[in-house]
């Protein structure tokens, strides 16, 4: 078995361009995030980590956030054409809110191990406030399982929840900075949808 070398990246700067050719040169969504998981899987490596993400951020001394609201995410890298990356850090045993976004996304888990649970509606969306869900899959993603990447396309309804008593670390790239598009934040139980238009232009 050959390795790809462009899709192995020790750097950052090796990832944001697989991410930027990835977004230039396909046109669906479900294309870019295929063409991003093999090196976010390389990114995101236990001997890999320290090569390019900041030593404050990777260390286990950052106290993430009360549940109430939501993980920590802190902007690492942002590109002109849009493309944003983040990591994030969500406290032990937390379960966020169900939300989607309009743009792709791709996750990486650096440390600990995230469940992803990806929702379907079933309600025929006349009702801006109104969403009736059904969960439609469940995954548990670490380097553990070697399963440690999450593919997200634009729409797609989605929460993860941090099993492990220690904080999860993760990292996001999204294709556009999540201050410039909008968001919807779900409440199964309430059958409720609430609709958060761009902080940005």
């Amino acid at each position: 078995m050959t390795t790809d070398d462009s899709q192995t990246p020790s750097s950052l700067k090796d990832f944001v361009e697989v991410c930027t050719k990835a977004a230039s040169s396909n046109f669906l969504d479900e294309d870019i995030v295929d063409d991003i998981a093999p090196a976010m899987k390389s990114l995101c490596r236990p001997d890999n980590v320290g090569h390019w993400l900041p030593k404050h951020m990777l260390s286990s001394d950052v106290e993430a956030p009360p549940a109430s609201d939501g993980p920590l995410m802190r902007l690492l890298h942002e590109e002109p054409d849009g493309i944003a990356i983040y990591v994030c850090t969500s406290q032990g045993q937390t379960q966020y809110p169900i939300h989607s976004y309009d743009t792709w996304a791709v996750v990486g888990v650096i440390q600990g191990k995230e469940r992803l649970c990806l929702y379907a509606r079933s309600d025929d969306r006349l009702k801006p406030d109104f969403a009736i869900l059904n969960e439609a899959s469940s995954r548990v993603y670490s380097h553990v399982f070697d399963f440690p990447v999450m593919c997200l396309l634009q729409g797609d309804i989605w929460h993860t929840y941090n099993v492990e008593q220690t904080p999860a670390i993760t990292v996001h790239v999204y294709g556009r900075n999540l201050k410039r598009v909008e968001r919807r934040v779900f409440n199964a139980e309430e059958r409720t949808v609430v609709t958060h238009k761009p902080e940005e232009a």
